[in-house]
């Protein structure tokens, strides 16, 4: 009988394309992640798999658009991955991966 870790499984409702990398990072975690913690790494991956989807209609649609009227406005892939980049950054500190963390003043 090995000590090897048990596999940990990906909440259900992440899209199969994921579980691979989701796995990869809770393999690499200090503690199999709890239930909590599985579905704050599932959340985790889905806003980098977002940020990716986002980069790549930038690229394609631009940064801006503009209006009938000629106005200039933000491209909404441009909104979607502030978006997303935000909420991964969010995640990534509440993860406990930012070994950067400041202690609290």
């Amino acid at each position: 009988m090995t000590n090897a870790r048990p596999t940990p499984r990906p909440p259900a409702w992440l899209a199969p394309s994921l579980w691979r990398q989701w796995r990869t990072i809770a393999r690499g975690m200090d503690e199999p992640p709890d239930h909590a913690t599985g579905e704050l790494l599932a959340l985790f991956v889905n806003a980098g798999q977002r940020v990716s989807e986002a980069a790549r209609r930038v690229e394609t649609e631009g940064i801006t658009r503009r209006s009938a009227t000629g106005r200039v406005w933000v491209s909404d892939a441009v909104r979607e991955q502030v978006r997303a980049t935000h909420e991964a950054a969010r995640l990534y500190h509440l993860l406990g991966f930012d070994r950067r963390r400041r202690p609290p003043s």
